[in-house]
């Protein structure tokens, strides 16, 4: 509920900055955001010559628009769209980070609460705030070691038009060795490992047992996936009567599979310890 309330105020917060950020590069016809927005607040109240000024630029914008031809018109589309682009960067960098940092909580209290309970609420914060720093070091190291980190490479200027090619191989090598690394936040905090011993067990663990892990990850994303789609769907008839309560509800429900998940990966490793090597399926 704590982490579903962080996710809906900050998305309510970034959602309203973009749109006051977009409005104001798109909208301002020839001024600077500075001179933009004072032009606003004189309007907001009630100076009539900041509403005839305006107008005065917007019908004059108009009108330089319609004289440009269709290579202007298509490089200026262009120009402002990469302004926008710009404006908008840090908010989306922000929001990513934010739901990186709300994943690495969620994984750590949800594998703290079932691996180790039951427990107190004070004792649940206290070894999460221990292990904050391990379980952040172990997904970094899951992250380089699995090579998921290609189809970022394809994000650099210099090798966007291999983008696809690299996510493809990122995503091949994330299916046939990154998922034997996955028991490594549950180990982490079940047997008490460094992050780098933490990985390397996992490796360990799940040497023979590919395909069976394979398998039961498969069933996993897809049965997600399928309930994911639904309960967005339902979420989605929300929004004409409250946005604050579907973005309440969507982060609950970005919880609860997290929770889930965790319980699989707990579940499948205990399974998967107590099955012989020659014997890889569940």
């Amino acid at each position: 509920m704590f982490f579903a309330l962080l996710y809906t105020l900050l998305v309510t917060h970034i959602s309203r900055s973009v749109d006051k950020n977009i409005t104001l590069v798109t909208a301002n016809p020839g001024f600077s955001q500075q001179q933009y927005k004072e032009l606003l607040w004189r309007i907001d109240d009630g100076d009539e010559a900041a509403h005839v000024t305006l107008l005065q630029a917007m019908n004059m914008a108009s009108g330089e628009y319609e004289r440009m031809t269709q290579q202007q018109k298509e490089a200026y589309v262009e120009m402002r769209t990469q302004e926008v682009s710009q404006h908008l960067s840090p908010y989306f960098l922000i929001f990513g980070l934010f739901c990186l940092l709300l994943f690495l909580l969620s994984s750590l209290v949800g594998i703290v609460i079932l691996v180790q309970s039951p427990l107190r609420i004070t004792d649940i914060l206290r070894k999460c705030a221990e292990a904050l720093l391990p379980m952040a070091l172990t997904w970094g190291w899951l992250f380089l070691r699995s090579f998921f980190w290609l189809f970022l490479a394809g994000l650099l200027p210099g090798l966007r038009e291999y983008f696809l090619l690299l996510l493809l191989a990122g995503v091949v090598v994330f299916i046939f060795y990154g998922i034997r690394l996955l028991f490594a936040p549950v180990l982490l905090i079940q047997d008490h490992l460094a992050p780098r011993a933490a990985v390397d067990r996992s490796l360990q663990i799940n040497s023979g047992h590919w395909r069976a892990l394979f398998h039961s990850l498969l069933l996993l994303v897809i049965g997600m996936g399928m309930l994911y789609a639904v309960l967005r769907r339902a979420l989605a008839t929300l929004v004409g009567f409250s946005q604050i309560a579907s973005l309440f509800l969507s982060g609950l429900l970005h919880q609860l599979i997290f929770f889930f998940c965790m319980a699989f990966l707990i579940t499948l490793l205990s399974e998967l310890r107590r099955t012989p090597v020659e014997h890889p399926s569940l």
